[in-house]
């Protein structure tokens, strides 16, 4: 049996998790919106959605991920499956 150190990967994971909190918190509280689609089939879905012009419109990023590329209408509130 062959011990090794994992002290550096350990190391590692933890930086790389506290990167993706710091990168979720940049996103969450910029004063905008950021979008993310992602090529599903034929179509572009909305994979990510945040910040703090989300939620002065009353929305979750739930909301609005998943919806097609054309679909805004969650912008104003309408929560319709009908592309604008």
């Amino acid at each position: 049996m062959v011990a090794r150190d994992c002290t550096k990967e350990k190391l590692a994971e933890q930086h790389l998790k506290e990167t993706h909190q710091v990168l979720k918190n940049i996103l969450r509280y910029q004063q905008g919106m950021t979008f993310k689609f992602t090529k599903m089939g034929q179509r572009y879905v909305n994979t990510l959605c945040d910040g703090e012009l989300l939620y002065r419109l009353g929305l979750t990023p739930d909301e609005a991920q998943g919806r097609s590329g054309g679909n805004y209408c969650f912008l104003r509130g309408h929560h319709s499956t009908e592309a604008i």
